[in-house]
């Protein structure tokens, strides 16, 4: 990727593309006006689950050890996810799982932890 985001742009810029209800989704990574699940980075999505939105902003289709906020997107869903339920969940079963605010609540973690990062 020759413009690679930072963590901290990259999550700050997939959780303001599902910050609208309306553009979030669960149970594929995005949907269509129509409803159609098809790739994040297809040009016809509308809406996206927590993950999608990470890959549409860094333009790519699948989850790589190199994604720009992918670990602190984890490390947030863990600590979330324990508020919720007995185990810890990863964000893509976190999304699928819960309401958007509490997805909201993630990004918000998962942002504040790249702050901190991007600080030490």
């Amino acid at each position: 990727m020759d413009n690679e985001l930072t963590p901290l742009q990259s999550l700050t810029a997939a959780r303001a593309l599902i910050a609208d209800p309306k553009h979030w989704t669960k149970n594929t990574y995005a949907k269509d006006v129509e409803g159609r699940s098809v790739p994040a980075t297809d040009p016809e999505a509308f809406c996206f689950c927590s993950v999608g939105a990470l890959y549409k902003v860094n333009d790519v289709e699948h989850m790589c050890q190199g994604l720009p906020g992918r670990s602190f997107l984890f490390k947030a869903a863990f600590e979330v996810s324990t508020k919720y339920f007995r185990d810890t969940q990863g964000p893509i079963n976190l999304n699928d799982k819960v309401e958007h605010a509490i997805v909201m609540e993630m990004y918000d973690r998962a942002i504040t932890l790249a702050t901190e990062g991007e600080a030490a």
